[in-house]
Formats: C-alpha cells, sequence, structure tokens
C-alpha cells in the first residue's frame, strides 16, 4: 500500500496553467478529472476506501435532514464546482443547492450557485481545502456553509456564514454529538458521519 492510499489522496501532480479557458474546454472532454486553482491544475487521484466511505456517509446524513416541504438538489464528486471570478474549478465531495440550479455554459454539470459545500480531508489535500478552496467558495454569492471532515480522528468543522458577512466556526469531535447544518435546518451525529470508520483506517 503506497502513502498516498494510506493518507487517503486525493489529489496528484500540481502542473502550472496559465489559461483558464483552456482548461475549462479540456475538462469537458477529460478521461479524468482535475481541478483548477489560482492557476494550478491538480489532477485527481483515487480515493481511499475510507475518503469514499465518510463522502457516502456524509450525503447521505445530509440527505436525510432534507424537509420535505422545499427543494434541494444534493450532489457528490462528479459535480464541479466553479468560481468564475477568480478562475477556479473544484469537485467537492459533497455540494448541495438550495435554490434554481445555475450551471457554466462551458460545462453543463458545473454548478455556480451552491449554498453548503462538504469536503473530506486527506493530508494532500487539508491545507487546500481549507486556504484556497475555502476562499475560492466565498466568491459565490450563495455559498454560506462549509463542513470539513477529518479522516485521521472524529472531528468535523463546520464553518457558517453569518447575515453580517462574518464566518463563524465551530469543531465537533465527540462520536456522541452532533451538529446542527444551517443549510437544511437539521442535525447530523458524528456517528452518521463516521460509520465504518474505525474498520477501515489506512485502507
Amino acid at each position: 500500500m503506497d502513502q498516498q492510499q494510506i493518507n487517503g489522496g486525493m489529489s496528484g501532480m500540481k502542473k502550472f496553467s496559465d489559461n483558464f479557458a483552456s482548461y475549462l474546454k479540456n475538462e469537458v472532454v477529460a478521461t479524468h478529472k482535475s481541478e483548477h486553482i489560482r492557476g494550478h491544475i491538480y489532477d485527481m487521484a483515487g480515493g481511499s476506501l475510507l475518503h469514499a466511505r465518510l463522502s457516502i456517509n456524509a450525503l447521505f446524513a445530509i440527505k436525510s435532514t432534507l424537509p420535505a416541504d422545499r427543494v434541494f438538489h444534493i450532489f457528490n464528486s462528479d459535480v464541479m464546482v466553479l468560481c468564475p471570478s477568480v478562475e477556479a474549478a473544484v469537485y467537492p465531495d459533497v455540494s448541495v443547492v438550495t435554490e434554481t440550479i445555475r450551471t457554466s455554459e462551458h460545462k453543463s454539470n458545473a454548478l455556480l450557485n451552491p449554498t453548503l459545500v462538504v469536503e473530506v480531508l486527506s493530508d494532500s489535500t487539508e491545507g487546500r481545502d481549507r486556504g484556497e478552496k475555502f476562499a475560492a467558495y466565498r466568491s459565490l454569492a450563495s455559498f454560506s456553509e462549509y463542513v470539513l471532515i477529518s479522516q485521521r480522528q472524529p472531528q468535523v468543522d463546520i464553518l457558517q456564514k453569518d447575515p453580517d458577512g462574518t464566518w463563524v466556526f465551530e469543531s465537533v469531535t465527540q462520536l456522541e454529538s452532533a451538529f446542527a447544518l444551517r443549510t437544511t435546518g437539521g442535525k447530523i451525529e458524528m456517528r452518521q458521519i463516521y460509520e465504518g470508520w474505525e474498520e477501515l483506517q489506512g485502507r
């Protein structure tokens, strides 16, 4: 088992790109996904079993909180989120849209208006998820909630945007605890997110 698998790596070699339009054109016909952030392209490597399990757990946990009287759209990492004003294009593990879906003219499955984004952290992506990608998401007027899930230990960090534009941070580390999502108005148990976590450590 290589180190990238052990660390749950999801992003490979970084390449420089000076043309965002060319990247988008190539991504439409590409046989594998890549992300574009701040003029750099990151190949998307295959994720670990643990990364995949936590991503699915998060998607189904969020889906279970969606109220029946409102329309929500929830997507997995097959769907791109496009941040045109900062020339960023990324594939979050989970994204939720709470209004009419807006997509890019360049790529039909590239969202322009997610409200909630979830990233499962790995050693190779955590710095970028917390830094450059969070900054890119904040360029979208619709974006107001960010959930970061650790693979190393039970820890979920939640960042939520107040009406005045301030971002409020909460970190939950106890498996017996739960956290609330403003986007859906529901609560998620930490055990829902970390179901199967112990069995898949290092895989």
